[in-house]
């Protein structure tokens, strides 16, 4: 029996074809050590429907491409160029793709080459990167429209796109922290409510100071945050310190902790250089925002509620953000999370 590896064939050259004169793709499933052969066939199969629906290629029928095998007794196991490109003449294919799936880290990786059965020759080599499965399906539409010669092609991840993701944070949480400027509505005993609550990004434990003249009378620790009010405990810092109603509260800078961001759609991805880019701006800031915790965050999304709210004993927020490309550009999703309740307190998009 004949062994034939197929790796994978995923798809075809960057140029579109011209109408009436389609070049043909064979789809075949991919070779890897690390997912099961159900999974790399509708990795495999995704990619095709996704080639097809462009309309620049003609993607052979796999069931068709399963029985000439069946009838050659080809078996995909290891197989050099040039028994790939026989197969690929056999059926009258105008191009294949060999790939090999693996993992490097915490990452999975797709290495594919693009073979021309005319030429015999590899065309064009790429490489897929992804950390969060549910980037894959983004990055293989990414990967059809840049073969099918579309606008939308995959955008290569920029290494200093952190430097832009912190701009929009000082941005839309520093500089409007420092805005956030309220007065006391009541004091009950030591028991202050004030008119700022979770729309002013608040939330318990968070503190602010009480001032008069200029001059820090005291701080407010919360306990409790509604939408536009919130109640905590005075502590004066001043002898004569007090926290009548009327007097002026301010927000004090918001301790943030940043977890590891996710991909959709980038190439070349590095979580963990982003996140400490970010974390690197985060350290010299200077106003409206201080670092609550000096390492990123793994794993927040899955982190239980316990160990969430034990973590607001330090942090008032957590930045989550997710990284794809939008347009033909690298775009980072960022909201920001309180660690009491889960819910959202701010949200805004940074574009490159």
């Amino acid at each position: 029996m004949r062994k034939i590896s197929f790796v994978c064939l995923l798809g075809l050259l960057a140029a579109p074809a011209m109408a009436g004169d389609k070049k043909t793709i064979a789809i075949m499933p991919f070779k890897s050590a690390l997912a099961t052969q159900t999974s790399a066939a509708i990795i495999a199969q995704t990619l095709g429907t996704m080639l097809a629906q462009k309309g620049a290629f003609e993607v052979l029928d796999r069931e068709h491409m399963a029985k000439v095998m069946e009838e050659k007794q080809l078996e995909m196991a290891m197989a050099s160029d040039d028994q790939i490109i026989e197969l690929g003449m056999l059926v009258h294919a105008n191009y294949l793709v060999v790939g090999e799936m693996g993992a490097l880290g915490s990452k999975m990786n797709l290495n594919v080459r693009f073979l021309s059965t005319d030429s015999g020759k590899v065309e064009i080599v790429k490489r897929l990167s992804w950390s969060d499965p549910d980037a894959l399906e983004e990055l293989l539409m990414g990967l059809a429209s840049e073969l099918s010669g579309g606008s939308a092609a995959m955008v290569a991840f920029d290494p200093k796109f952190g430097g832009q993701i912190w701009k929009g944070i000082e941005a839309n949480i520093c500089r409007a922290r420092q805005q956030h400027s309220g007065r006391v509505l009541k004091n009950l005993a030591g028991n202050v409510t004030i008119n700022l609550g979770s729309d002013h990004m608040l939330s318990e434990g968070s503190v602010l100071s009480v001032m008069s003249g200029g001059q820090e009378l005291g701080e407010i620790e919360l306990s409790e945050v509604r939408s536009k009010s919130a109640s905590g405990t005075f502590s004066a810092i001043a002898i004569s310190g007090m926290a009548n109603p009327g007097a002026i509260v301010k927000a004090q800078p918001i301790r943030l902790a940043v977890a590891e961001f996710t991909l959709r759609g980038a190439t070349g991805f590095d979580s963990k250089s982003l996140t400490k880019q970010v974390l690197g701006h985060l350290k010299g800031a200077r106003k409206g925002c201080a670092l609550g915790k000096r390492s990123m965050l793994r794993g927040f999304a899955k982190m239980s509620d316990g160990r969430k709210k034990r973590m607001a004993s330090k942090v008032d927020a957590v930045v989550v953000g997710t990284v794809l490309t939008r347009g033909g550009k690298m775009v980072a999703e960022i909201q920001l999370i309180d660690p009491n309740t889960g819910g959202v307190m701010a949200q805004f998009t940074a574009s490159k």
